[in-house]
């Protein structure tokens, strides 16, 4: 390989990370030598809850108990890994893709990964970050240091869309070079099998299922269940209101319980003002984030409910499977789970047939049993697939066909045609404006910020607590303390899991005389009861909005 370390970090800062640059460069680079596989490392970029973080957990501790050294590698962030298991491996944070690109320098990223991979002699890494901006610069490292490399495709090439992100155009660009790419269904498979030599559909590894033996235990009729990160553009968890109103104008004393971390800034106290709003207080209640607690839930259960966009494996519904859980689902076809009983499936949006369906299965006692016994079997029949062998069947594979010259299969094929009008299209369109928006109201809000800090810190004697602290919050406090010099007395948010954020109640405990707001929301549909929540504490006349303050 005729590309050096630096090279490759000078191309980022030149070129401001752009993946064709990088794609440049990996077409320059040579197979990777033939070499044993035993010394793996599972590197994505974020370290918190979600399905992806646990599939991480249930891979490396698959790995380790077959005899493989593993090492997990995660973006440095706030947040420790939720799933930690026990087990001998190390856990390395490095320096995180947004200040890369922050401050478009990929230097001390690129050291601290290189060095991972030498001071451990990796043999494979394993990438789960399939979205990501910086990957194909991370590609660079990996061949560098002549590791295989594998990318599992957690989503769906179409999801971007919904997103309007232009992830599908790098996945397309970058997914080739790898050495391998794993799906977690079929139609999915049949994709990247256009564009890349060794693809193979290997489901999510799922280990507790042998722990748990017992298939009903005291289960609750009138309890729904319903687990995922709360968002509002795949889990779709605000779709739950309608659906409940629904559900209870036939069962009154129908609830469903919801289980995961909230996703989207400020969509859980949103959510919590709707359910007040219609009266179902009773009826739809948060009960936070779990970790191996959430199978006595999934016990007690008597139907589940996924309201998801997509998904591209479901390890929410396998779970609700394995618990004999009846399930009622938007449809997603392509599935793998999807593809044996025990479910109820309904138009995308259709939140009258997901309620009808609910009543239907929490009324007949039949159906409830039918439908319980088949999502069992389904769930048992998916348990008996050797994910283990699958992988290292895999791995023999890589290590065969490393040397085979890179290529496409399929070229005169019709559906790969298809594929690259449609990534491209996409990109040259919705993808190229999407990034240039986004760019052009980023320096808006901030020129907003400085020019009002500026005519606000002309008052002495002042202090200041930034509210909210989304992604104008930061900003806000980066400009304050970098641009001027001045620190802030808090930093308040009430949905906040940074140690050093503290809720509004913080304010009770000072002389608030001289303290002024700097309230930094940028989300037009949640200002107004953000402003009303501080308000409660501090004097309208000293909030002040960074955004519209501008005199």
């Amino acid at each position: 390989m005729g590309i050096s370390r630096q090279h490759i970090i000078n191309t980022f800062s030149d070129d401001f990370g752009d993946e064709n640059i990088a794609c440049e460069l990996l077409e320059e680079t040579d197979p990777i030598p033939p070499h044993e596989i035993r010394s793996i490392a599972i590197q994505y970029f974020f370290s918190g809850v979600g399905g992806t973080e646990r599939v991480i957990a249930e891979l490396a501790k698959m790995l380790l108990n077959h005899g493989y050294d593993v090492c997990l590698i995660f973006d440095d962030t706030e947040n420790s890994f939720f799933y930690d298991f026990h087990g001998d491996y190390e856990v390395y944070y490095i320096p995180n893709e947004e200040d890369a690109f922050k401050t478009n320098n990929y230097e001390e990223r690129a050291n601290a990964l290189e060095s991972i991979i030498k001071d451990n002699s990796i043999d494979l890494i394993i990438n789960n970050s399939y979205y990501s901006r910086i990957l194909p610069y991370d590609l660079l490292i990996y061949k560098l240091c002549s590791t295989y490399s594998v990318i599992i495709q957690h989503g769906l090439i179409s999801q971007s869309m919904t997103k309007l992100l232009d992830s599908i155009y790098l996945q397309w660009k970058v997914f080739p070079f790898f050495d391998g790419v794993v799906t977690l269904n079929k139609m999915e498979n049949e994709v990247w099998k256009c564009f890349c030599k060794n693809v193979a559909h290997i489901p999510d590894p799922v280990s507790y299922v042998d722990e748990l033996n017992k298939i009903v235990i005291d289960k609750k009729w009138n309890q729904i269940i319903w687990v995922g990160r709360l968002d509002n553009t795949q889990k779709q968890v605000m779709e739950l209101i309608p659906i409940m109103k629904y559900v209870c104008e036939r069962i009154p004393e129908a609830y469903v319980v919801i289980y995961g971390p909230e996703e989207e800034f400020g969509l859980l106290e949103r959510m919590m003002l709707e359910i007040k709003r219609n009266h179902l207080e009773n009826n739809i209640i948060y009960g936070g984030v779990l970790g191996n607690e959430i199978h006595n839930v999934y016990e007690t259960s008597s139907v589940q409910l996924v309201t998801s966009a997509y998904e591209s494996f479901g390890m929410a519904i396998y779970e609700g499977k394995w618990h004999s859980l009846p399930l009622v689902t938007y449809d997603m076809p392509y599935l793998d789970l999807l593809q044996t009983g025990g479910y109820i499936a309904v138009r995308q949006g259709d939140k009258k047939a997901a309620a009808n369906a609910l009543v239907k299965i929490m009324l007949d006692e039949a159906l409830k049993e039918k439908l319980s016994k088949e999502a069992r079997e389904s769930a048992e029949m998916y348990s008996g697939i050797d994910i283990f062998q699958k992988w290292s069947d895999f791995f023999s594979i890589l290590k065969s066909n490393t040397n085979v010259e890179r290529h496409y299969n399929n070229e005169k094929d019709m559906l790969k045609t298809l594929l690259e009008t449609i990534f491209f299209h996409y990109h040259i369109g919705v993808g190229k404006k999407n990034v240039l928006a986004s760019k052009v109201v980023e320096l808006d809000r901030n020129l907003k910020i400085h020019k009002c800090l500026l005519h606000e810190l002309k008052n002495i004697g002042r202090e200041y607590i930034i509210y909210p602290y989304g992604k104008i919050g930061k900003m806000t406090k980066t400009i304050l303390n970098n641009d001027f010099g001045v620190l802030e007395e808090a930093v308040l948010d009430n949905n906040s899991n940074e140690k050093s954020v503290k809720t509004t109640d913080y304010l009770n405990e000072l002389d608030v005389g001289n303290i002024y707001i700097l309230f930094a929301c940028g989300n037009d549909t949640i200002r107004e009861e953000l402003f009303m929540e501080i308000t409660k504490y501090i004097a309208a006349e000293k909030v002040i909005d960074v955004l519209l303050n501008n005199s």
